[in-house]
Formats: structure tokens, C-alpha cells, sequence
């Protein structure tokens, strides 16, 4: 009698076998929400640094007299400032230089170093997009790798220096397509490719002998579709959009005149 109490409470191998299909299909069912609820928590964490960056801008333009910080390092327009670079006058007035001492965060200049590189490429910061996935990159010694750019149409072709510049509502110049153009429109900041492993938005991206990626000036040509085919954008008026890809460019990467981005205020319609 007690053999067989002592057989009736132990589990069949058939038993052991529901159980383990059971937990796997349970597994398989829960995985996919949990790679979505990790992507979204992503996404908003980018939109949250990308809002640290906007709130910044708006407190230097306050105290510059509306003035936009630049986007490039010198005046050739260099894609890629080397970290010695940084330290010169050329550099004084760049984006990742003036705008950090707002948020009460360091300048880039200040990551250069071993242990700068493990803060700013593998911490949680407002440099670097959390999507970016920097394990298998090694420090790079001659210049620092970007994953939020600006603008880069604004120091570009239409050469706007201040705020006061954007404004222009929907009569301003060559705005064919009666686009509302001011601060509400006009993109500051974005995601802009990190890595040529990145996916990309679209055919010819990155595409070359010398591609740009990792720049600190950004566009729709180097924008990123890390974000599951979206992309995080900053306006001058600080708030942060999450805006699909197919909304802003062609298949070649052009900005498109019904995007609901003005990326050249001084030419809305300019591809």
C-alpha cells in the first residue's frame, strides 16, 4: 500500500513532456510582447535624450540671442572631427560643445580617454541612442562616433544662424507646398546612422567607398531605422516626435514635400 501512494504522487515522463511543450509554447507566445515592450521602452528612452537635447537648445538660444549653435566641427565641413580637434577654436561654438552645460552633462570633449569611452559608448546617456548596440565596437581613438546628429541643412544650404530665421509661417520663400514653416516644424536633432551593421532606411544608404555614418550633422540621407522603421526627431520648440520613414524621404533618400519635416527652412520644398 505504501508503494503505490509513494508511485501515484511522482510525475509520468508523458506528464514531464506536456509540461515542458506547455512552458514552451507559453515561451514562444511571450517572447515576441517582450522584445516589443523592450523596443518601445528603447524608443522612448531615445525620445527622452533627444528632449534633453531640445530643452538645451532652448536655454542657449536664450542666452545667445537666438543664435543656433553650429553642427560641424570647422568650416570645410568635416563629417568626422577628430577628438584632438574638439579642443580647438573651431570647435567652441559646435552643438556637443556648448549645449551639454545646460543639462548639467560633460561636452564631448571631456569622454576622450578609456574610461570616457566606456561611459559614453556602453552607459545609458544623452550622446548615444540606447538602440545602438556598441559591444562588439572597439574605443575609437581618432574621433568620436555620433548617433544623434543635427540638422544638418540649417549651417548647410540655407545657412540659418538664428532662430528668429525659422519663423517664416507659410508664406516664406520657395514654399511651393504652403507648408507651415517655424518652430513647430523645422527638425533641430535626429537619429542619424551609427554603424554601416545598421539597418538601412533605405536602398543606397551608406552606400560608397567613404560613407557617412556616425556624423555629428545628419539629414534624411543619413537618417537611422533602428527605431523598427521610425525615426526620433527634436523641433525648435523642443518637443519630440516619433515619425514614420516612408513619411519623410524617397527610395533615394531625398526629402519628400508632403514630409511632415521641414528640414530647410529657407527652401521647404528643397529635396
Amino acid at each position: 500500500m505504501r508503494q503505490s501512494r509513494r508511485m501515484s504522487g511522482a510525475f509520468t515522463l508523458i506528464e514531464l513532456l506536456v509540461v515542458i511543450a506547455i512552458i514552451g509554447i507559453l515561451a514562444g507566445m511571450l517572447l515576441p510582447s517582450l522584445s516589443k515592450a523592450r523596443a518601445r521602452a528603447t524608443l522612448a528612452q531615445c525620445a527622452s535624450n533627444l528632449r534633453q537635447w531640445g530643452l538645451a537648445a532652448t536655454m542657449y538660444f536664450d542666452d545667445a540671442d537666438g543664435y543656433i549653435p553650429n553642427d560641424e566641427y570647422d568650416a570645410a565641413g568635416n563629417d568626422m572631427p577628430l577628438w584632438t580637434d574638439l579642443t580647438n577654436v573651431k570647435s567652441a561654438s559646435c552643438w556637443y560643445i556648448v549645449l551639454p552645460p545646460y543639462v548639467q552633462k560633460p561636452p564631448m570633449i571631456s569622454f576622450h580617454g578609456f574610461s570616457g569611452f566606456n561611459y559614453l559608448y556602453h552607459t545609458k546617456n544623452i550622446f548615444e541612442c540606447p538602440a545602438v548596440n556598441w559591444a562588439q565596437m572597439e574605443s575609437p581613438t581618432k574621433r568620436p562616433y555620433f548617433s544623434y546628429a543635427m540638422n544638418s541643412k540649417l549651417n548647410e544650404t540655407a545657412t540659418t544662424d538664428s532662430i528668429k530665421q525659422i519663423d517664416q509661417g507659410t508664406s516664406g520663400p520657395n514654399n511651393s507646398n504652403h507648408r507651415l514653416v517655424d518652430t513647430t516644424t523645422v527638425a533641430m536633432f535626429l537619429d542619424t546612422i551609427a554603424q554601416l551593421s545598421e539597418q538601412r532606411a533605405f536602398a543606397g544608404q551608406s552606400s560608397g567607398s567613404t560613407p557617412k555614418y556616425a556624423s555629428s550633422h545628419s539629414y534624411t540621407t543619413r537618417i537611422s531605422a533602428r527605431h523598427a522603421d521610425t525615426c526620433n526627431i527634436v523641433f525648435f520648440d523642443g518637443h519630440v516626435e516619433t515619425i514614420q520613414l516612408a513619411q519623410l524621404f524617397d527610395s533615394s533618400g531625398k526629402n519628400i514635400p508632403t514630409s511632415p519635416v521641414i528640414w530647410d527652412p529657407l527652401d521647404p520644398d528643397a529635396p
